[in-house]
């Protein structure tokens, strides 16, 4: 029981995570996972039908507040949808040090990826076609990762929002909220077809996400993006040094 309850915990932290960064906060999911004795494929694929109920929470509370751009999360929704379900296929071929070890990488850069802020192109100058196209790429990526590092793919889906088409920091994190939902659905389903998702923990996770992406979303106006950012990268830099440990631990053993 203090399990369940500690599981619960970790989706109410996720879940404001979620609201506050437009992630799915797989990041923090998949190591408490593999703390708990689960297997690598294991983790991920309950991290993302966590996620997918955490961030479905979330954005069903984005479009109670009237702030969905419906067009722009359906186009990189649906690049996130087909990518997601290729790279959880993916993932059983792929040697657990290396992914954890790839995992530590793409965290260890999204502080550098965050620090840009020159834009080479601008939405109010791009054509429509060519916004939607930019829309789906960008979803693809994230999609990709969400189903390879059960992520939910928000960590790259806002910082290349704001550096490929300008836009500003909290519209950026309420579309890939939306996108995290489409991308992690699709992940999960992959997964449920080769029997790697732990329902329960799943829907412990997704329970505290719903209540934490709530109050996240709240609030989420109120708050200064620049201590956003710095509590975004303190997390970065620790759990990119966990997945360093545990790769190398891999490796060698």
């Amino acid at each position: 029981m203090d399990s369940y309850l500690f599981i619960v915990l970790v989706g109410f932290f996720t879940g404001i995570l979620g609201g506050a960064f437009g992630i799915g906060g797989g990041m923090i999911i998949v190591p408490f996972l593999l703390i708990f004795g689960l297997g690598h494929v294991e983790a991920v694929a309950t991290s993302s039908f966590g996620i997918f109920l955490t961030s479905l929470s979330g954005t069903l509370q984005n479009f109670k507040n009237n702030q969905l751009e419906w067009s722009d999360v359906l186009t990189m929704g649906f690049g996130a949808v087909l990518a997601a379900f290729f790279s959880a296929y993916l993932l059983h071929y792929i040697p657990t040090g290396l992914s954890q070890l790839l995992f530590s990488c793409l965290l260890l850069s999204l502080p550098f990826l965050n620090k840009i802020n020159v834009a080479n192109f601008h939405t109010d100058r791009l054509k429509k076609t060519s916004l939607n196209s930019y829309n789906f790429l960008i979803g693809a990526f994230g999609g990709f990762l969400a189903g390879f590092f059960g992520i939910g793919g928000g960590v790259v889906l806002v910082p290349l929002q704001r550096i490929v088409l300008s836009r500003p920091l909290k519209k950026s994190i309420v579309i890939s909220l939306g996108v995290v939902a489409f991308a992690s659905c699709s992940a999960s389903f992959q997964y449920i077809l080769n029997d790697k998702v732990y329902f329960v923990y799943g829907a412990l996770l997704g329970m505290g996400g719903f209540l934490g992406a709530k109050l996240s979303i709240m609030f989420l106006p109120k708050i200064d993006e620049k201590y956003l950012e710095r509590f975004f990268n303190l997390i970065v830099l620790i759990v990119s040094a966990f997945f360093f440990y545990k790769s190398f631990k891999s490796i060698l053993t």
